[in-house]
């Protein structure tokens, strides 16, 4: 089985609980992080705010290549991506 990690807000892999499920139930797994506007734009989040999720995905990148396991980066509406993004690349769960 195929299965698909979103990473929102939780870009760690140490005891992150979707990944650790997708871990035990799937043979492969497909993790993907979907850039928004609102969230890059947003008044809440300033450029120190958004350089330092980026610091945090380039960590999540390199701890799951060591685990051969590529990281996918997607723009768009969050929901309507992973849907897509999942149906393009024939996940399972």
């Amino acid at each position: 089985m195929r299965g698909l990690v979103w990473f929102r807000r939780d870009l760690r892999i140490h005891d992150n609980p979707a990944l650790s499920a997708a871990c035990k139930e799937c043979r492969e797994i497909v993790p993907l992080f979907v850039f928004d506007g609102p969230l890059l734009h947003a008044h809440v989040f300033g450029s120190a705010c958004v350089g330092f999720m980026l610091g945090c995905l380039e960590e999540l990148k390199h701890a799951l290549a060591e685990r051969g396991v590529t990281l996918l980066w997607r723009m768009g509406e969050p929901i309507e991506t992973v849907v897509r993004t999942a149906q393009e690349l024939a996940v399972d769960a």
